[in-house]
């Protein structure tokens, strides 16, 4: 079983690089606020249309988990687990040198905890230039996160609805690419309220696939696809969003008024194998997804937000694949249950996943400066090689202290745990996950 969740450990010279790139970004904002009226805007031209920006965002969780079964944590197995750790961080340089002409640079990394079995590090997780040849059409090149499928392929992370992303609507992240980035050329536009996105990419290949394919269920091919080709379409009937990101945000905090309907597609040949009698086979993945976003603004500066979404992949025959979000186990005992160690669970397959999301924001006072937001999010996915469907949900609420740049999160989160018995895969039990979020951004 793939699983996903990113793991580190204790390193001796952590804190040493932590405390480098801290200094390191720390004197680039201290330069850069000297030389700029706005603190991480710093003007190239006397019209000011020319600048590089600084932004940057840091998401710690605090969180108790029911942990699967046979989860083994450095080594001790252990049924439940209490942890802190650094969800994801990011620093940006976004430059613009003229009218036309955007060049971004994005360093980061995610799943920092006292349980990790690797060195801290700084990622290079963006490089490239993006520029405008007219007001429908623009293109980039360089390591991007620019893709298609739905709203949430490129999800915003410091602006999600929920305590963090749907990984459905992310089905190979980290198996090809790194941290939904890839290297490729993108296309980009608006034409009227339609806004389009087009994505050719080639995938990361990491080679640690499982060396011989099985028999009758497909699993990640030992071999690199030549490319990603994907495509996302969306019609605007109130306020357009910008496209100035790749990132979709999860709210607005009922700044704009949103109905949009989108439809996508995600292909990529030779993803997966499995053996036919002595032959091997190859599968390309396919995926097709529509959604619905909408956020209306209400009386008394609160705001409804609701989404949906309807996914469809196919990655060959009875293709499973479990996710454990920022898992703190790296290994588990052999054991009748399929999800994988930790907190793992079957969430991408081939067959068809439901998506309903929900929030309401609501102010705290009269000067509208914290607001509340109650949300809650629900998966049903019937997948090919699971008998009963896969359900998972979760729910919370954030306290805005300063909008998305000062935020407190507290969220439940409940996943089924599937045992594999007399050639089926049902649901034995279910398992939860309490998480106290402290996000800042700047």
């Amino acid at each position: 079983m793939k699983n996903i969740g990113l793991v580190m450990d204790d390193q001796p010279h952590l804190l040493f690089s932590i405390k480098n790139f801290l200094l390191g970004a720390l004197l680039l904002l201290v330069y850069f606020n000297g030389m700029a009226q706005d603190p991480f805007k710093f003007m190239l031209n006397e019209e000011k249309d020319q600048y590089i920006q600084i932004s940057g965002s840091a998401q710690v969780w605090l969180r108790y988990t029911d942990m699967n079964p046979g989860s083994l944590v450095n080594g001790e197995e252990r049924s439940s687990l209490a942890d802190l750790s650094l969800r994801r961080f990011r620093l940006n340089f976004a430059g613009k040198f003229s009218q036309d002409l955007r060049i971004n640079l994005l360093l980061g990394n995610n799943n920092i905890n006292h349980y990790s079995y690797r060195e801290f590090e700084v990622k290079v997780l963006e490089a490239f230039i993006d520029y405008r040849f007219s007001e429908h059409f623009a293109a980039g090149i360089g390591k991007q996160g620019w893709t298609g499928l739905s709203r949430y392929a490129a999800p915003s992370f410091s602006e999600s609805l929920a305590h963090d992303i749907s990984f459905h609507q992310i089905p190979l992240v980290v198996a090809y690419d790194d941290i939904l980035r890839r290297w490729g050329i993108y296309a980009r536009g608006k034409i009227d309220r339609i806004d389009y996105r087009f994505s050719l990419s080639r995938p990361s290949y990491p080679g640690s696939r499982n060396k011989i394919p099985l028999e009758g269920q497909a699993t990640f091919a030992n071999v690199r696809p030549n490319y990603q080709l994907s495509g996302y379409f969306k019609y605007q009937f109130f306020e357009h969003e910008s496209q100035l990101s790749a990132w979709s945000p999860g709210t607005y905090l009922g700044r704009k008024k949103v109905l949009n309907i989108g439809a996508g597609f995600l292909h990529q040949p030779n993803t997966t194998w499995q053996l036919l009698g002595d032959e091997i086979q190859y599968n390309p993945f396919t995926s097709l997804a529509v959604d619905l976003f909408y956020e209306q603004p209400l009386p008394q500066n609160s705001a409804v937000t609701l989404y949906a979404s309807y996914h469809h992949h196919d990655l060959g025959q009875n293709f499973i694949r479990s996710f454990g979000i920022n898992n703190p186990a790296a290994a588990g005992l052999p054991n009748d249950f399929i999800n994988g160690p930790g907190t793992s669970t079957p969430i991408v397959g081939t067959g068809d996943i439901l998506f309903l999301q929900a929030g309401y924001l609501l102010p705290v006072n009269t000067q509208n400066t914290k607001q509340l937001q109650p949300f809650a999010s629900f998966t049903y996915g019937v997948l090919e090689i699971l008998d009963v469907p896969a359900i998972n949900y979760n729910a919370g609420i954030h306290l805005y202290l300063a909008g998305q740049n000062s935020k407190i999160s507290f969220a439940y989160e409940n996943r089924p745990l599937f045992k594999q018995a007399a050639f089926e895969n049902f649901v034995d039990d279910r398992k939860g996950m309490f998480l106290l979020q402290y996000q800042a951004r700047f």
